[in-house]
């Protein structure tokens, strides 16, 4: 007997996905502002130097500030790919976090309606409705996987 899942619909729909899109877009909100608040001070940083220049101010003066734009452009852009790679490592890990329990939902409900076979609806090219066992997956997920945690990613 065959089941067919819409894997998709329910790495997207379920509870714990819903939750977990919302984190994501959060903490991309998140990183959006702060990333916001360094761009402001690296451009009134460049600003300064422009205007030390158009004023003629002195060299070691100039040497200084663009010393002190360039260790912070630095450091924004070194902190900036931390940020990155570690949001991309949590989001990883909370959607194969996902993944699994969509996997483990699917091999209890193939269980219980005594499935010899599950295909991921992405796959079917025809098949009748009585085939479709997303809801049972979906109802599973739902019972059995509140939410699934993003690790804060702030280091």
């Amino acid at each position: 007997t065959i089941g067919v899942v819409d894997v998709k619909y329910v790495m997207l729909e379920s509870n714990a996905a819903k939750g977990l899109q919302k984190q994501i877009k959060d903490q991309s909100e998140a990183f959006q502002a702060e990333f916001s608040k360094f761009d402001r001070e690296l451009k009134d940083m460049q600003a300064a130097l422009a205007k030390g220049r158009s004023e003629n101010a002195s060299q070691e003066d100039m040497k200084k500030k663009s010393a002190e734009f360039e260790k912070k452009l630095s450091e924004t852009q070194a902190l900036y790919k931390k940020r990155i790679d570690g949001f991309e490592k949590s989001k990883s890990e909370a959607l194969k976090t996902l993944s699994e329990a969509v996997l483990k939902e699917t091999e209890k409900v193939a269980a219980e309606k005594k499935l010899s076979l599950v295909l991921n609806k992405g796959m079917v090219i025809v098949g009748t409705k009585d085939l479709d066992v997303t809801e049972a997956v979906m109802a599973g997920m739902n019972k059995n996987l509140k939410e699934v945690k993003l690790k804060a990613a702030t280091n």
